[in-house]
């Protein structure tokens, strides 16, 4: 409570007052005018600009100060009326600061007598008897010629008189707020007749015995705790959201018989105000029979009422929940409204109050954050290997068939992805089918093939604390999730999609931004629904819109937990049973083949050759070329990049599909040479290598870089079948011309001059293998450093050819049994032995 004061100087000041301490103070009651002095005034100084509201502050402190009084209150002033939970609090406790002020003075500018009769109010309501006293009818008539700005004032200035106190809803009109005020009069002789229930859990599901306790439990309760308090569970489908928020509740009601605990579905409009009229019919709420009641006003009402004790609200599945923003209808369709024209959205009854708070359960951030502040939201992870081995045994009931260790079920549960569902699913298979089934053989099922994996976590096993409209396959909850996703943005559910292709984890966002090139079998097929662009895109879109709008995929993805991002910011990972599950959708609706046809060209463009230079981006890139390694795809134009990757029929797929002059035919085909090449097959080798060179140099010409390849490769198998002629004749043109086209100091002029240096020596032309071994080295040191590994590559050449030289002039200048010439033999041999192994 704010109360006025003047100093002795005259200066007017405002001093809040909490209930314990408020001083003896004056009231002044009056007939508002135009010009009068308000909050805001006061605390921007200039108060005393509207003379006519200021005369009357003035004439209440100086009565005030008559009669011995410091403190005054006024009540446009005191009252920061831009405040509505203010402005409510000062409504219903206004009639308890006039029966509790020393004194009232009444301000009648056109009033020169006292005349009581204006009101009505008999003499005797304000000196001794209680207003409980008088008839309701006739209290009622002390407000019939009362005169306010606001029609609902005229109800609402009669709360104190009936010790009553309901939400403020102006815009309601003066009949409805008479009719809700007359209600809430009634309602207490009419609740005489029933005997409301104690305060109770009224939830849809029993306790689970099996719960293992989890220590994000502890922050619900934490947050829940703060009366007021909206708190958002956020996580993946199956992660266990539903079962903390029942154990939440039980405990609710263990540490706080007093609290109120009721569950609400939200998953649609009908089931939305189902929850509510169980909750009118299970609390006893006067007036519901009446069927033209506005079942979500009368639960709201009963929630504000402070009376009625604490509560807590837990709101299940608000997964789309857009309904909440629509107005609330009647039974038959018709929309409710307090006044025609005036109707209300559903989310505006899910109050916020001091002695009540609301546990909000989804899949999605963005519906969350519809609620709830961000710093409300806790994100529900997948549990610890320790909570999934407690879970996995409690629902096994301890029976195991008795042939399966622990390392064996720590690898199941680490194969699920340590998500409650499907842990519980997986006990829920096994233990129907034991003795004759164990957790091994379970194991290794899982293990055979994505179809069986699919066939196992699409066991639908009845659980008894799930929503009666919630799938018990993990497999089908989550292409639910899927479904929300395709309806609201078919890009992100593309870019899912492209992304249930990689290995789960370290894909790199250079791998993602390229899903256009099929569009003759889009999703978009699959269901009718807004790409997310507006009409306003072109073919031309700019890099920064195009990029925003992969942004906006992946922050959709995100809000429903289904891929989240490294802490490098710039690759991301997601669930392995979330990709088995996209793929089963994928295939189900005909798209598997589009985008692992997608997934094998983006990688195809992105993955470099092995220089050194690009051995760091192989590394990271090496994981989604495994995944791509059983990913085989049927279609041709996939085939053709799937195989440059694997090495595996490049040859005939490409000869049949491109012809063999094709470059990417040749290219096939010097994979199948070296392939022959390490497996020792040099004859084979040397017909396909004679080829490639044959046809590039009538495609490409003889100068070309690949042209050149082909040759030093054709001389590299000239070089094991020991064939030194024919070698140093390859290397040297190909040295040669390299030189000519690329440079002195290009790297693979410096290549094949070391293959060149290679040939002398095993010529025996140790001069000429130092020459070039010396060049190279000195030429490597210049262009590329010191210490890059070609650069040390030849200075192990050279310092090999050294070696050897050391060895010939011991065994000339000491002979072959001179034990240096023995200690220098055997360091060459132990070299050339590391040589060859490495």
């Amino acid at each position: 409570m704010r109360l006025l004061q003047f100093d002795d100087n005259g200066k007017l000041s405002l001093t809040e007052f909490f209930e314990s301490a408020i001083p003896n103070y004056a009231i002044l009651s009056y007939r508002w005018g135009t010009d009068e002095v308000t909050f805001k005034d006061l605390t921007d100084g200039t108060s005393k600009s509207k003379a006519s509201g200021y005369s009357k502050i003035q004439f209440c402190g100086e009565q005030a100060r008559r009669d011995g009084l410091k403190y005054f209150w006024v009540d446009t002033c005191c009252i920061d009326k831009s405040s509505s939970a203010e402005l409510f609090e000062a409504i219903n406790s206004m009639f308890r600061w006039y029966q509790k002020a020393a004194r009232c003075y009444v301000y009648l500018s056109d009033v020169s007598i006292r005349k009581r009769k204006i009101t009505g109010v008999p003499a005797t309501a304000f000196r001794e008897n209680p207003s409980s006293q008088f008839d309701i009818d006739e209290r009622f008539s002390w407000a019939k010629s009362r005169q306010t700005i606001r029609g609902e004032d005229k109800a609402y200035s009669l709360f104190g008189i009936f010790d009553i106190q309901i939400p403020l809803l102006y815009g309601e009109g003066e009949v409805k707020a008479f009719l809700r005020l007359r209600e809430a009069i009634d309602r207490p002789l009419k609740e005489q007749l029933e005997t409301p229930p104690n305060s109770s859990i009224v939830i849809p599901f029993s306790r689970d015995t099996d719960f293992v306790e989890r220590v994000i439990l502890d922050q619900i309760h934490e947050k829940c705790a703060v009366l007021g308090s909206r708190t958002a569970l956020v996580g993946l489908g199956g992660v266990g959201k539903s079962q903390l928020a029942i154990e939440y509740a039980y405990r609710t009601r263990d540490y706080s018989p007093e609290t109120w605990v009721f569950w609400i579905h939200v998953s649609n409009t009908a089931r939305f105000e189902q929850s509510f009229r169980d909750i009118v019919n299970y609390v006893k709420i006067s007036g519901r029979q009446d069927p033209q009641a506005d079942i979500f006003q009368l639960v709201h009402d009963w929630l504000w009422d402070e009376k009625n004790g604490k509560w807590a609200l837990i709101l299940d599945n608000v997964d789309d929940a857009g309904f909440l923003d629509a107005p609330s209808t009647d039974q038959d369709g018709h929309t409710n409204s307090r006044e025609s024209g005036n109707s209300q959205s559903l989310v505006l009854y899910l109050l916020q109050c001091s002695h009540g708070s609301i546990l909000i359960i989804t899949r999605s951030e963005d519906e969350a954050l519809k609620l709830v502040e961000p710093r409300d939201i806790i994100t529900i992870e997948p549990m610890s290997i320790q909570d999934a081995l407690a879970l996995f045994e409690n629902k096994l009931g301890g029976d195991d068939n008795g042939s399966d260790d622990s390392n064996v079920v720590a690898e199941l549960l680490v194969a699920l992805e340590l998500m409650p569902l499907a842990i519980v699913q997986a006990a829920a298979y096994i233990l129907r089918r034991i003795p004759r089934y164990s957790v091994r053989e379970y194991f290794q099922d899982f293990q055979k093939s994505d179809r069986k994996r699919t066939s196992l976590l699409d066991y639908n096993g009845k659980q008894l604390r799930r929503d009666k409209e919630a799938k018990n396959s993990i497999i089908v909850t989550w292409q639910i999730s899927f479904d929300h996703i395709l309806a609201i943005r078919l890009l992100a559910a593309e870019l899912l999609s492209l992304m249930s292709f990689f290995d789960r984890q370290g894909i790199p966002d250079t791998l993602l931004q390229n899903r256009s090139q099929q569009t003759e079998t889009a999703i978009v097929n699959c269901v009718d629904t807004d790409t997310g662009y507006s009409d306003d895109d072109e073919d031309g879109t700019s890099k920064s819109s195009v990029s925003d709008g992969f942004e906006e995929d992946v922050s959709i993805l995100r809000n429903y937990s289904f891929i989240s991002v490294n802490t490098n910011g710039t690759s991301f990972e997601i669930h392995g049973l979330v990709q088995l599950a996209m793929r089963k959708w994928l295939e189900a609706h005909g798209q598997i083949e589009r985008w692992k046809r997608q997934f094998i060209k983006n990688l195809d463009a992105e993955l470099p050759t092995g220089e050194y230079e690009n051995w760091e981006k192989c590394q990271a890139l090496f994981p989604h070329a495994q995944s791509a390694a059983v990913q085989k795809p049927k279609e041709q134009d996939s085939l053709l990049d799937w195989t440059s990757n694997m090495a595996v029929n490049v040859m005939k797929v490409r000869k049949k599909i491109l012809g063999n002059e094709h470059s990417d035919t040749l290219d096939g085909m010097a994979m199948v040479g070296l392939a022959c090449n390490l497996n020792g097959r040099w004859d084979d080798t040397e017909k396909l290598e004679v080829q490639v060179m044959e046809t590039r140099k009538t495609k490409l010409g003889v100068d070309h870089p690949s042209t050149l390849t082909s040759m030093a490769n054709l001389a590299s198998t000239y070089r094991n079948q020991g064939r030194w002629d024919d070698t140093k004749e390859l290397d040297v043109q190909v040295m040669e011309t390299s030189k000519t086209k690329l440079g002195v100091d290009h790297p693979s002029t410096l290549t094949s001059m070391a293959n060149l240096a290679s040939t002398y020596r095993n010529q025996g032309r140790w001069d000429d293998t130092k020459e070039l071994d010396v060049q190279v080295m000195e030429t490597s040191k210049t262009k590329l450093g010191v210490d890059h590994p070609s650069t040390l590559t030849s200075m192990n050449n050279l310092a090999f050819t050294l070696m050897e030289e050391c060895v010939r002039a011991r065994k000339r200048v000491l002979g072959l049994n001179h034990p240096n010439s023995i200690s220098s033999c055997t360091a060459l041999d132990t070299w050339k032995f590391w040589q060859d192994i490495t």
